[in-house]
């Protein structure tokens, strides 16, 4: 059903930065989002601790209040609701019911117990959008909020069955405090084919370690492995399990170096003139590796659609769009002494993909698909991408926080990125990403 209206009154001219935000995804075993998963977080209990704001006791009813306040803020404020459901199998509304029924059978509350109805009944939502609940800025919680950012990333690796090597979390996260985590080159055929794996663009503030993502040290790393394999043929670029981080380090590292000239790739951006953002969130921003800029003014959604050719957008989505404008991202070779200021690698590259690629990955395979900068092999990708995202909003009576990407962006043709990327080859049957990319270079399929 159409949201009520919210008119804001727009000032500003507006240009968009489509990038960062790191958040975990992943696939199951099969390559497809399982989305059946239920999954219960069982963060220590949270105590209630007034802080002066509110000072009278917490109720069901006050519960009730705030559960249809984030309800009708998701309704009327984020731009992927029904992109939720159609992609991702994620029903809001049916989350909002089953913590209704929790809220209203409980012998007792609490603004902690709510706080955990929440995260326990919206976990599914959390892959999307970036879409995050965090603790009340009223209430002291017994456990640090660190420790309830990793828990999350733990249920989130448990919804989306996550399948690496190191499937415990803490593990994982040791292993990338160590340098050689973040980057892996190696020759699959001397003189051929070459491989190069990056499984995040995390820093280290998103880690938890004391040791981030040394950018020059990987420059380093990963340009001496180009002066390697400069005259190979192929150059497979496996990005499975990247859950995002700062597509920056990927865009200087990787296709900056190795294009001829300027690309330029299409897509569109929409949303819904909602009341609990700001347009603020819509800066004009130009970020000297590349830049998003639009390339007309803010119009209405209906009008993108009138003017523009989008045969892959989902027509049934316009009903809570508002407002939409076509952009472009830029981007400029980067020309290396070491490489004679030529691209530091002329064969043909490949993009192995699959459904835990989120975030700042994400944007990455929609870019080298639009592009045309590689080939992309594997799966579809997990999307989590909606743009920029709205401050921590407390909710009236709890002060329980949420966040969200207010964006709905898609490519040129109008498949929002939250749905993933298609790839061009998808795995073959019995073949991972690998696998398949490596049979159709031995049959010259590219």
């Amino acid at each position: 059903m159409k949201k009520s209206k919210h008119v804001i009154l727009w000032t500003i001219c507006v240009a968009v930065v489509l990038m960062l935000a790191a958040c975990g995804n992943a696939e199951d075993t099969t390559g497809e989002i399982n989305n059946k998963a239920t999954i219960y977080i069982t963060t220590p209990y949270i105590e209630q601790h007034v802080m002066g704001f509110h000072e009278e006791t917490f109720t069901i009813e006050q519960a009730l209040y705030d559960l249809d306040y984030l309800l009708n803020v998701l309704e009327n404020n984020f731009a992927l609701f029904d992109v939720a459901y159609w992609a991702r199998g994620v029903d809001i509304h049916a989350l909002a019911e089953n913590a209704r029924r929790e809220i209203e059978t409980s012998q007792n509350i609490s603004i902690g117990i709510f706080y955990n109805i929440l995260r326990n009944n919206f976990a599914s939502l959390v892959p999307i959008g970036h879409f995050f609940i965090h603790p009340s800025t009223h209430i002291h919680n017994s456990v640090h909020e660190d420790a309830i950012w990793l828990e999350d990333v733990q249920a989130l690796t448990a919804y989306l069955n996550l399948n690496l090597a190191h499937s415990n979390v803490e593990d994982f996260l040791l292993l990338s405090n160590q340098q050689h985590a973040f980057v892996i080159t190696d020759i699959l055929e001397e003189g051929k084919i070459a491989y190069l794996a990056m499984p995040d663009f995390l820093p280290s503030s998103y880690r938890g370690v004391t040791v981030g993502f040394n950018v020059s040290y990987y420059e380093e790393v990963i340009f001496s492995f180009y002066e390697q394999i400069r005259d190979f043929e192929h150059l497979i670029i496996d990005l499975r399990g990247n859950r995002g981080g700062f597509a920056w380090y990927f865009f200087s590292m990787v296709i900056r170096p190795n294009i001829p000239e300027t690309i330029r790739t299409d897509g569109f951006i929409f949303f819904i003139e909602g009341s609990y953002h700001f347009p603020r969130n819509l800066v004009s921003t130009y970020a000297g590796i590349y830049s998003v800029r639009p390339a007309s003014d803010l119009t209405t959604a209906a009008e993108i659609l009138e003017n523009f050719h989008l045969p892959d957008f989902n027509m049934n989505d316009l009903q809570r769009l508002d407002r939409g404008l076509p952009a472009q991202v830029i981007m400029q070779p980067r020309r290396l002494v070491r490489f004679d200021h030529q691209p530091a690698f002329n064969g043909q590259i490949w993009l192995l993909t699959d459904g835990r690629m989120a975030s700042a990955s994400q944007l990455v395979a929609t870019f080298v698909q639009e592009s045309e900068f590689a080939i992309l092999v594997g799966g579809i990708t997990g999307g989590v991408y909606g743009g920029e995202r709205i401050e921590r909003r407390p909710l009236p009576h709890s002060g329980v926080r949420i966040d969200y990407d207010l964006f709905y962006v898609t490519d040129s043709r109008g498949r929002p990125l939250e749905a993933g990327t298609i790839p061009h080859h998808f795995n073959r049957p019995g073949m991972d990403a690998l696998e398949t990319a490596l049979a159709l270079i031995a049959e010259g399929e590219y």
